[in-house]
């Protein structure tokens, strides 16, 4: 994106709810615009540090056609489970769930990956030709995630042909957090807006809230990564329709935040 006014965002504050490690850009982004950012992660990522599976996948990496990778959590964890397993995939279809899971993928020297340009999730990428039934009928495919989630992805490739299966490389926990840090920040900080990138996210930022403050929260601004979380917010309180992003990367974000506060 282009260079940041230092004061389109001036006396903003703005709610990143992202996990450790992978809020800090977004925060500078908005700092650099004048604003104010509060990281407040919703999410622990805990890679899984054991698993069979993972061997059979580097074993039998000559049989796989293609691998999707769900998020950059995924491409971070796998590298902790299988060192090198991106120089062994050189050669495969590698497809991403979004603009920060391909960038991460560049990060490890993983520059020919597919990716939708606009929009992210498993509609957007099911879009794709590359996924069409004419490409992967009868194509082995590996989609690394981590523990559970939506199978919305799986479900249509296998429709489409493909044999699928999953390699889970991470889970997802709730934080433990001091209950005055949310306190001071629904009457205190109160923010302009709330960065979130998942209904996962979402709801344990609901259930984090006491329902004294959830009025606030429900009255704050959202900022998004698809219609499908939009919706999930109106179905839980939020009042106000949310912004969504038209790529799920932090310039992205950062867009959707400037256009919010216009």
């Amino acid at each position: 994106m282009a260079p940041l006014d230092g004061a389109v965002m001036r006396d903003r504050c703005v709610l990143v709810t992202r996990p450790a490690g992978q809020a800090e850009t977004l925060c500078q982004l908005i700092e650099s615009a004048g604003g104010r950012a509060i990281h407040f992660p919703v999410i622990d990522i805990q890679p899984l540090t054991a698993i069979d599976q993972a061997e059979s996948l580097r074993a039998g990496l000559s049989d796989i056609d293609m691998l999707i990778f769900i998020s950059r959590n995924a491409v971070r964890c796998i590298d902790v489970l299988l060192p090198g397993i991106f120089r062994l995939c050189a050669k495969k279809a590698i497809l991403a769930v979004g603009a920060a899971t391909r960038q991460a993928l560049s990060d490890n020297g993983v520059v020919d990956v597919l990716s939708v340009e606009t929009g992210s999730g498993s509609e957007a990428l099911l879009a794709l030709a590359a996924l069409q039934p004419e490409r992967i009928s009868g194509k082995k495919i590996i989609i690394i995630r981590g523990v559970g989630g939506r199978e919305l992805l799986a479900a249509a490739l296998r429709q489409r042909g493909a044999e699928v299966e999953y390699l889970e490389v991470y889970r997802r926990l709730k934080p433990n957090v001091d209950p005055c840090t949310l306190k001071n920040i629904w009457r205190v900080e109160r923010p302009n807006a709330i960065v979130v990138t998942s209904t996962e996210g979402l709801q344990n930022l609901v259930d984090m809230t006491e329902a004294a403050d959830r009025n606030t929260l429900f009255n704050t601004p959202l900022i998004v990564i698809s219609s499908r979380l939009q919706t999930y917010a109106l179905s839980l309180g939020f009042t106000i329709s949310a912004e969504i992003a038209t790529q799920a990367c932090d310039e992205g974000l950062m867009q959707a935040l400037i256009n919010k506060s216009r």
